[in-house]
C-alpha cells in the first residue's frame, strides 16, 4: 500500500510538469521589439525599472498569475503584492498596468508597441509576439 502511495504521488507530481502551464511574455506583433531578457523582466514586473520604456500589464484574474510571479521572480504572490504595497506607499516604482479580465489587456497591448503582457501560450493569436518563454 505504501509503495501504491508513493507511486501515485510521484506520478502526479511527472504529471504536472508535463502539463503545467507554459508561460509567454508578448507584445503587438507591430512592435520592434523581438525579445527581453529575463532580468529585465523582472526588474520591470518587480518596480525596479525606472528608466525603461516598457510597460507591463498584470491580469489579476488569470488563473496562472501565482505561477507567472513564481516563474519570473522565484516569490509567491502574497510576496510580490507585499513587495508592491510598500513601493506605493513609498512611491517607489511604476506599478503593472492591472487588468481584471484577459479582453481588456489584449486590448491595452495593441494599443502601444512597448507594452508586454504575460499569458498561456495556448492563449496566443496573430496579433501577438512573443519576446520570452517562462518554463
Amino acid at each position: 500500500m505504501r509503495i501504491f502511495r508513493l507511486l501515485t504521488l510521484l506520478l502526479s507530481i511527472v504529471a504536472g510538469s508535463v502539463f503545467a502551464n507554459e508561460l509567454v511574455l508578448v507584445v503587438s506583433s507591430q512592435s520592434s521589439i523581438e525579445s527581453v531578457d529575463k532580468q529585465t523582466l523582472i526588474d520591470l514586473y518587480l518596480g525596479r525599472q525606472l528608466t525603461q520604456r516598457l510597460r507591463v500589464g498584470d491580469i489579476i484574474s488569470a488563473p496562472y498569475r501565482a505561477l507567472f510571479y513564481e516563474r519570473l521572480t522565484g516569490r509567491d504572490i502574497r510576496q510580490v503584492e507585499s513587495l508592491w504595497a510598500q513601493r506605493l506607499f513609498t512611491a517607489e516604482g511604476v506599478p503593472p498596468e492591472m487588468f481584471r479580465k484577459s479582453e481588456s489587456a489584449m486590448e491595452w497591448i495593441q494599443e502601444e508597441p512597448d507594452r508586454v503582457l504575460y499569458l498561456d501560450i495556448k492563449e496566443l493569436t496573430d496579433d501577438l509576439k512573443v519576446i520570452h518563454e517562462l518554463r
